[in-house]
C-alpha cells in the first residue's frame, strides 16, 4: 500500500506500479502511477497530481460511503501542473445513485443525474 498521508512522492520520470493508493492531501509527481488494484479513500480525500495516472484496472473504494453527501474531486492536477488519467476506475460500495467521473485532468465522484427537454 501507497500511503500518501499528506506527503510527496517524486517518481523522478519513472513508471510506479503499486496495487493500493491512500492517503488524504498527498501529491503524486513527475512521472508514471499505474495502480492495479484500489484506491482507498474517506469521502472527501484527494490526492493531488502531476505526470499520468492509469487507472485501467483499478476500483475507488470509500472507507465512509454512507457520509457522501455531495460531489468532490478525489484526484485533480497540483497547483500549475498537468494531469493526465488513462483509464476509469470501477466503483466499489458507492451508494445508489453516485457515479465515478473521469476526465483526462481529474477524477470526481458525482451524483448520477438526467434532465429532461420539454418542447
Amino acid at each position: 500500500t501507497l500511503d500518501l498521508a499528506g506527503g510527496t512522492i517524486d517518481l523522478g520520470g519513472y513508471t510506479l506500479t503499486q496495487p493500493i493508493l491512500t492517503g488524504n492531501g498527498g501529491t503524486v509527481r513527475n512521472g508514471t502511477l499505474v495502480v492495479t488494484d484500489a484506491i482507498r479513500l474517506n469521502v472527501g480525500d484527494s490526492i493531488l497530481a502531476s505526470g499520468t495516472i492509469d487507472l485501467t484496472n483499478a476500483k475507488v473504494e470509500f472507507v465512509d460511503p454512507e457520509n457522501l453527501t455531495q460531489p468532490f474531486r478525489f484526484i485533480k492536477p497540483a497547483e500549475g501542473a498537468t494531469l493526465n488519467i488513462v483509464g476509469k476506475p470501477t466503483a466499489e460500495n458507492l451508494p445508489t445513485g453516485w457515479q465515478i467521473s473521469v476526465t483526462a485532468s481529474g477524477a470526481k465522484v458525482q451524483k448520477v443525474g438526467f434532465s429532461i427537454h420539454l418542447r
